[in-house]
């Protein structure tokens, strides 16, 4: 359990320059991701939401946060 949300933050770190997260001996593979993950990889990946994203995942982290801020800040929406 987690498998999923620890790739997400590994390709997070990756794409910001920070780094891949990194765990003694536990891998986050991309594949452990799962359809809970969707809406922040697209937000990664595009720097857009889902047109009709699923509210049933968030995350509170401040680099997810600051990415918010900065999607809000150029106009973009959803879709």
């Amino acid at each position: 359990m987690g498998a999923g949300w620890g790739a997400l933050e590994r390709l997070r770190g990756e794409s910001s320059g920070e780094g891949a997260l990194e765990t003694a001996g536990i891998s986050f593979p991309e594949e452990s991701m799962c359809s809970a993950q969707d809406v922040w990889l697209s937000l990664l990946r595009t720097g857009k939401l889902p047109e009709t994203p699923d509210v049933s995942a968030w995350v509170a982290d401040k680099p997810w946060i600051d990415l918010l801020m900065i999607v809000g800040r150029l106009g973009y929406t959803a879709g």
